[in-house]
């Protein structure tokens, strides 16, 4: 089995959302993949994706065989977000984080991670249909929190708004 976990690392992944002493959606994130990870066999391939602006590789998808399965856990332990949130942190070098989300660009860099790797296997690979592929995607599903993305003026002040409460 292939095995894709798709991270949410926008604004919104900051939030608590059961409350404010409760954990943050990243937080609940990864305590869903260290849930499913046990049950993965040596055999069976893993990797993290993490998006927000756009998408990144944070561990490629490789057999979960005892030297590589560390590194993923490891993958999986050093997802984060900024330490610090202000008005003018939008975009972190590091981590790829802005305040937006583009799930897009996510699911894309999945499948051509997908189909690069199979084609290092075999190359006469044609991309196509298969049945032994999984994708967890970990969002709270908020894709449009930047300003500039949103759909009328009413739109962009509730998302301004909610920028600003996140803030303060």
């Amino acid at each position: 089995v292939e095995v894709t976990f798709i991270v949410d690392l926008s604004l919104s992944a900051h939030l608590k959302p059961f409350g404010g002493s409760g954990p943050t959606g990243l937080e609940i994130s990864k305590a869903q993949i260290q849930a499913v990870e046990p049950f993965l066999k040596p055999q069976d391939q893993a990797s993290i994706i993490y998006f927000a602006r756009t998408a990144h590789e944070a561990h490629p998808i490789l057999p979960l065989n005892q030297s590589i399965r560390p590194l993923f856990i490891r993958a999986v332990e050093e997802i984060k977000l900024p330490e610090k949130l202000n008005v003018i942190t939008t975009y972190n070098p590091t981590l790829h984080f802005i305040d937006s989300s583009d799930i897009v660009s996510a699911l894309q860099e999945t499948y051509k991670l997908y189909d690069k790797t199979r084609k290092i296997k075999d190359p006469r690979y044609v991309p196509g249909r298969e049945e032994n592929r999984l994708v967890f995607l970990l969002s709270d599903g908020d894709f449009e929190i930047n300003p500039a993305d949103a759909k009328s003026e009413e739109d962009g002040k509730e998302i301004k708004d909610y920028r600003k409460n996140m803030f303060t």
